[in-house]
């Protein structure tokens, strides 16, 4: 169950990234960007959780790292992903999610940005 919960919920960020690059529009969009930290905070829920799976224990712990350690590259972030998703509230016009999320785009690419790399890697090794 656990390895279930943590994948799928992997592959909702990997359709948040995607979408968000296919309509960067929606950044602007309180809905969307609700619906972002929505999903970090589940991720590091089942993340947390997945620690006592000792299959995916190693892989729960580079998760809950990613999520918990601010970005220092290739863009300073003054908070982590899950800081800025707890903290978000929708309509807020300038939140840390929002900062972060459009760093990661203007300093990535859907291809090319490592945070949402590791998340598809990992996501892919979980059976």
């Amino acid at each position: 169950m656990a390895a279930k919960d943590l994948k799928q919920d992997l592959d909702e960020i990997h359709k948040d990234w995607t979408h968000l690059f296919e309509s960067k529009a929606d950044l602007k969009n309180p809905k969307f960007l609700g619906k972002i930290a929505h999903d970090i905070v589940n991720l590091n829920q089942d993340a947390v959780e997945a620690l006592h799976d000792e299959k995916l224990k190693e892989k729960a712990e580079l998760v809950h790292f990613l999520l918990t350690t601010p970005w220092g590259a290739p863009f300073i972030g003054e908070a982590t992903l899950l800081d800025a998703a707890k903290s978000y509230k929708e309509g807020e016009s300038d939140s840390a999610l929002l900062h972060l999320m459009t760093g990661f785009m203007q300093h990535g690419s859907e291809q090319h940005t490592a945070l949402f790399n590791f998340f598809d890697e990992i996501s892919q090794d979980i059976a």
